[in-house]
């Protein structure tokens, strides 16, 4: 019985094989890119972060600078099509044009959701005004998220869905500065323990439900969070002086730092030795290399890019709850807020325990 025929592929195949492929990962992978062109009389500077998915624009004409930084996929290089001069007497503001149609009014130094001496209506999002309550808290509107409020011994859960509680502890509980989001965990110490803890309590914020994580070493609750990066949670035990990695996916627990060899922090995308002595002296915060972050000036909300700084809010703003490169959730006295550039101010919950302890909100 003969067997079949096997059979070779030439070796030109394989060459024009290959070069498709490199042609593919050339001309189709996006790669990070910066330009520098020219509309109008505008110079633009544009940087686009194939790692992040992040654009970086820069528009200068007469002294004046106008950023704009999104995420996206990439659109190609050279992403601005026109620029539309709409200043006035008061304001100077332009409409740029992208490759994907997408049109944004930008501003100098002004949010354009606060310039009302120019149409720029059909570039405003209007929001239901109906107001529900739940547990003596005025809802206008979570924007698809879900928010834990702290409530002394449970968290109140509000989304579009569902309205309820999460009970944990026995006790009230004025602060709880040892609590963090990470990935789909609310984590937080289990503060019925006395002077130490040594469980963490895991809330999933998909689902509601509960687990205990019973950490190696005890803690004390002269402790603070520096941040979290990707599974992993650091926390600083001053009194104690000891540094702590958790790695909330593993249940992990790792000492990182201690009053010998000093610890570790986290500053623009990497990682840092630090001295024991900054740890424990002073409040720390991981630092994500953000490119534009918002900033409280005079009671003032501000947006800070490389070059710019923007007035995003009107109101005397308390507290900035919660920011990532995108958006910021802060206090206005009893109310919580959200901006970004895009949607402009837009008012979320209204809570009068606000007005004396803010410290715990928590956004999914």
């Amino acid at each position: 019985m003969q067997g079949k025929k096997k059979y070779k592929l030439n070796p030109r195949v394989y060459i024009f094989l290959l070069l498709l492929i490199v042609l593919i990962i050339f001309f189709v992978i996006p790669k990070n890119h910066e330009k520098n062109y020219k509309i109008n009389d505008y110079n633009i500077k544009e940087v686009f972060n194939n790692k992040n998915k992040r654009y970086n624009l820069s528009i200068n004409k007469d002294d004046k600078t106008y950023e704009y930084n999104f995420d996206s996929k990439s659109i190609g290089k050279k992403v601005i099509k026109s620029i539309e001069d709409v200043s006035n007497e008061d304001n100077s503001c332009i409409i740029i044009s992208l490759k994907n149609n997408t049109k944004i009014p930008l501003c100098y130094n002004i949010d354009y959701h606060l310039v009302d001496n120019i149409d720029f209506s059909q570039y405003k999002k209007e929001y239901n005004n109906e107001t529900k309550t739940y547990d003596k808290i005025d809802i206008y509107n979570t924007l698809g998220r879900t928010y834990f409020i702290w409530n002394y011994n449970n968290f109140t859960y509000i989304n579009d869905k569902e309205n309820t509680k999460i009970d944990l502890f026995n006790s009230d509980y004025y602060n709880i500065n040892i609590a963090t989001t990470i990935n789909d965990y609310l984590v937080i110490a289990n503060y019925d323990n006395l002077y130490n803890f040594k469980e963490l309590i895991l809330i999933n914020m998909k689902n509601k439900n509960k687990e205990t994580w019973q950490l190696n070493y005890d803690i004390s609750f002269e402790s603070y969070i520096l941040g979290t990066v990707d599974n992993y949670i650091y926390i600083v035990d001053k009194k104690n002086k000891t540094e702590y990695r958790l790695d909330i996916k593993k249940r992990e627990m790792k000492v990182v730092g201690n009053d010998t060899n000093g610890g570790i922090t986290y500053n623009n995308s990497k990682y840092e030795d630090i001295s024991m002595y900054k740890l424990i002296n002073s409040d720390i915060s991981f630092d994500y290399g953000y490119d534009q972050k918002y900033i409280i000036d005079n009671n003032k909300l501000y947006l800070q890019t490389a070059n710019t700084k923007i007035l995003v809010s009107n109101n005397n703003v308390s507290k900035i709850v919660y920011q990532n490169n995108n958006y910021v959730y802060y206090l206005v006295d009893d109310t919580l807020y959200y901006h970004n550039i895009n949607d402009g101010e837009v008012k979320i919950l209204k809570n009068f325990e606000w007005n004396f302890n803010n410290n715990s909100i928590f956004i999914y």
